[in-house]
């Protein structure tokens, strides 16, 4: 059940002063209401440092959760919650562009030392949220040493802005240990591509295993140079440990042939799954595929998803024997 404002300060309050001292693992589900200021306060009599570990999923409220997001701020920038692992953000539809920035900020914040936060998940803000968020991020003077997930929304762009801000985030050594990244790139224009691009040629970004990203929202000739920017930055030899790749969005042809050059670069030596979500590309996109999935382009690939997206695959027999 739902404690009251007093419970919930009392419950932060025992957990920031150790009064459970055999605790090592705490899964938290607060919704953004008056409860969940209640509970910051308590937690800000004390702090929750390691071996304590909690993960946390935030539930919107049914209004404006400003304030009560800025409560966890304070708490985050007071280092009193540096045993923070996980963040799942399950609903950020009420909070302003100025308190996602106020939020990012905080994450990397000197003093907030979250140095065991693993997984940051920020699945639903409007794309304005979303890129303050980014921004908020990459502004803070600390780092996420730990850090190994980083979800973005992946029905709303990050936009050119979020692009930017999420390189210097990479780019800077924040996140050196990043190996699971989602973002939507739809409609970031050349400029966000090219700092979403710089992001990938670092490397910063030699730890990912996982990369997933989605495209659109341009006309058919910017489509193609976007990806084929994209497509550099895969040929760079930084993603040697990429073992899974999805992409989405596809098009047209000239987008999925601006991948293949990536693909095709034998720099993706362990690559294990490519999904194509979403791309509607016919018989020309299986040719063009069937032209990279070579054992000697992707010696390690054993697991080709190109479910419901309209593509004939038209495999070559080696392109066959890739995936065996």
């Amino acid at each position: 059940g739902e404690l009251n404002g007093e419970g919930c300060k009392a419950f932060g309050e025992d957990l920031s002063t150790g009064k459970v001292p055999s605790l090592r693992n705490m899964s938290l589900f607060c919704r953004c209401k008056q409860s969940f200021v209640s509970f910051c306060e308590g937690l800000s009599r004390g702090r929750v440092d390691p071996p304590v570990m909690v993960d946390i999923e935030l539930l919107e409220g049914e209004r404006s959760i400003d304030s009560e997001v800025t409560r966890f701020v304070e708490v985050i920038r007071a280092g009193k919650l540096s045993g923070l692992r996980n963040v799942n953000s399950l609903g950020y539809e009420m909070l302003s562009r100025a308190a996602g920035r106020v939020l990012g900020e905080a994450l990397t914040h000197a003093d907030a030392s979250l140095n065991s936060l693993e997984k940051l998940c920020i699945p639903y803000p409007g794309e304005e949220v979303t890129a303050a968020f980014l921004e908020g991020l990459a502004r803070g003077t600390g780092r996420l040493p730990a850090l190994q997930t980083l979800r973005c929304p992946d029905i709303r762009s990050i936009r050119t802005q979020g692009a930017q801000s999420l390189s210097n985030l990479v780019r800077g050594g924040k996140v050196p240990s990043l190996r699971d990244l989602t973002v939507n790139l739809a409609g970031i224009g050349q400029e966000g591509m090219q700092a979403f691009a710089a992001t990938l040629s670092t490397p910063h970004a030699s730890a990912l295993r996982r990369l997933e990203v989605k495209f659109g929202g341009v006309g058919p000739a910017d489509a193609a140079a976007e990806v084929e920017l994209f497509s550099v930055a895969l040929s760079s030899g930084y993603f040697r440990r990429l073992e899974e790749l999805s992409v989405g969005g596809l098009e047209v042809i000239g987008e999925l042939r601006a991948l293949c050059g990536g693909l095709g670069s034998g720099k993706l030596t362990s690559l294990l799954t490519l999904r194509l979500v979403g791309c509607r590309l016919g018989s020309e996109g299986g040719r063009a595929l069937s032209e990279v999935l070579t054992a000697e382009k992707l010696p390690s690939l054993r697991t080709l998803d190109a479910g419901m997206t309209g593509v004939t695959l038209g495999l070559t027999d080696e392109g066959v024997r890739a995936l065996i």
